[in-house]
């Protein structure tokens, strides 16, 4: 390797990533590996400064030329759409138009609630680029310090230790960053098990090392989709997708890093702006574009306005930081209160633009495959979140209708 910077960067991440290894089967895992990793990273530290002090710090995967994939959100645009027919992500079938990485733009409102502030330590966000980590920046304001994929690599452990070394207790770190291109998964696990797993093991295993709390954004995409009513945080997961397959393991070492992190599952996201490339966003496109478009009605779940719910996790931020925190060391549910399929969803849509919703026409998944199966149905339960002495996030109707105006 022709750069010697580069190639201590590499031997060193790489010793500290199979350090981690060798001692995760051991129940002293963390108390053993973290040192070394921390060690390690102190070394590569004081190495670029004496051979080049201005350098950043490239991963270990950027240094074995594997590119990396931009940081995300745990939002998805979970609709398809192929000429006049919407079933999946946001996306045309001919061109991709969300759900894949792009950054979307927010509009900003809420429901007007009151919300417990953060506590007397910042918030941390990563993936804030995308649309809930832009939401929870802006309202968050100076509480929150966003990081992009570019700024912190979170399947570098480096990476993490150098963006967040100085956390502490009082801390917090919302965790947003997540591959969510849920058919490209089924092709690329690997880089799907690094971000969605791997990633968010190595910021618990930080979080738990400096006493800083984790809140964790997972999906409903964890569950198999056959329940008929809304599911609860204990119930059976059984994920039918690599993506889904990818984040409950990211559920299982954040737990396994960090016992007292949060853990929040979501589901069918949205900003709802008219440029955005969500499904909303796409379905107040095409409603300019198009005489009629197809949705499907198989598919029910609970829309979640990506303002509504940077609220709740800044709320919930306030009560991790804090002493005798309720919702520390669980799973949540955060959506929408009630629930819908694609194709109510998308009539209603054209109802708040002013459009007549019956040029919104019903088909089904099965006339459009796609490489990941969606689940049929993944209402998620809001209870626990009420027992955690949160603020339940009203309607999604009534939600939808504060984003597609611009309102709270």
């Amino acid at each position: 390797m022709d750069d010697p910077l580069r190639g201590a960067l590499l031997l060193c991440a790489v010793y500290s990533g199979c350090t981690r290894q060798r001692f995760r089967s051991s129940t002293s895992h963390t108390a053993l590996g973290a040192p070394v990793v921390e060690l390690t990273a102190m070394l590569l530290a004081k190495l670029r400064h004496l051979m080049q002090p201005d350098a950043p710090c490239p991963s270990h995967r950027q240094a074995m030329g594997i590119g990396r994939p931009s940081g995300q959100d745990e939002v998805k645009a979970d609709m398809i759409v192929r000429m006049q027919t919407i079933s999946g992500d946001g996306a045309e079938r001919s061109s991709t138009l969300g759900g894949d990485g792009a950054e979307r733009s927010s509009t900003i409102s809420g429901d007007g609630a009151e919300r417990g502030s953060a506590g007397s330590g910042s918030i941390v966000v990563t993936g804030v680029a995308g649309q809930l980590g832009t939401q929870l920046r802006v309202r968050g304001g100076s509480r929150v310090r966003g990081l992009t994929s570019a700024q912190l690599d979170i399947t570098d452990p480096v990476s993490v230790y150098e963006a967040l070394g100085k956390l502490g207790p009082g801390d917090v770190v919302i965790n947003c960053a997540a591959y969510t291109a849920v058919d490209n998964a089924e092709s690329d696990r690997s880089t799907a098990a690094a971000v969605n797993a791997e990633g968010p093991g190595y910021l618990a295993e930080h979080t738990a090392r400096t006493g800083a709390s984790l809140i964790h954004i997972s999906t409903d995409y964890v569950f198999p989709g056959s329940s008929s009513r809304p599911l609860e945080p204990g119930d059976p997961t059984g994920p039918d997708s690599v993506y889904g397959a990818t984040k409950l393991a990211g559920e299982q070492a954040v737990r396994a890093g960090d016992p007292s992190a949060t853990i929040v599952r979501t589901a069918w996201v949205y900003t709802g702006a008219a440029n955005s490339a969500d499904f909303v966003g796409t379905m107040r496109r095409l409603e300019r574009e198009r005489d009629t478009v197809s949705v499907v009605t198989d598919q029910v779940g609970s829309p979640t306005y990506s303002g509504d719910l940077a609220d709740g996790l800044l709320e919930l931020a306030g009560q991790v930081s804090g002493p005798d925190s309720v919702a520390a060391g669980q799973i949540l549910h955060a959506t929408n209160a009630g629930s819908c399929s694609w194709f109510d969803l998308a009539q209603a849509v054209f109802v708040e633009v002013g459009a007549d919703p019956s040029r919104v026409l019903p088909t089904t998944s099965a006339e459009f495959p796609r490489p990941a199966p969606r689940p049929a149905y993944s209402v998620l339960s809001g209870r626990a979140w009420q027992v955690a002495e949160l603020t339940p996030l009203r309607d999604w109707r009534a939600a939808l209708t504060a984003a597609v105006h611009g309102g709270e």
